[in-house]
């Protein structure tokens, strides 16, 4: 950062610092701008700090005053914008719910045995198809087709460029 930017900087942001020297004596005293600089900069990072912490404890703290005795809610997932599905446990039962900006629908409810039941069938079912997933030989085949009829295109392409580039050198 040269000269003239630094004291623009100074002068649009912190205006009482280009101004160090006292008015009487019509000159900068740089070493008590360069200290008070450094002291604005310490303060500015400290209330950054406090700003952080103060906020990470006040979450901390306040978590008691918006947890529920009644309902606990298992997950979220945000569907676009305005739209969520949440799964919340009330007392033996689990409710999943649509939530939108204007109205809120239950999709379903189920017993709590009935739906870790169900998990479990789905991780099992996912581990299942994973682990039995076989390459699909026929695909890659195509894959490579297309490969080789783009490549040939672009072949068709450069030769046709090259003519161009030809035909305007002639002229």
């Amino acid at each position: 950062m040269n000269r003239k930017t630094f004291i623009m900087f100074l002068t649009f942001f912190l205006p009482e610092i280009v101004l160090a020297a006292s008015y009487s004596e019509r000159s900068f005293n740089y070493v008590q701008l360069f200290f008070k600089t450094i002291i604005y900069v310490v303060i500015f990072i400290l209330v950054l700090f406090a700003t952080f912490y103060g906020t990470k404890f006040l979450a901390k703290r306040s978590k008691p005053f918006f947890k529920s005795k009644y309902v606990e809610i298992i997950d979220s997932v945000n569907i676009g914008s305005n739209n969520r599905i949440v799964i919340a446990k009330v007392a033996n039962f689990i409710y999943i719910l649509s939530i939108n900006n204007n109205d809120t629908i239950l999709i379903d409810k189920m017993e709590m045995q009935s739906f870790y039941s169900k998990v479990k069938e789905a991780k099992a079912l996912d581990k299942d198809l994973y682990d039995n997933i076989k390459v699909d030989n026929d695909n890659i085949g195509l894959e490579n087709e297309f490969k080789k009829i783009l490549d040939k295109f672009k072949l068709v392409n450069r030769k046709i460029d090259r003519d161009e580039d030809k035909n305007e050198e002639d002229d």
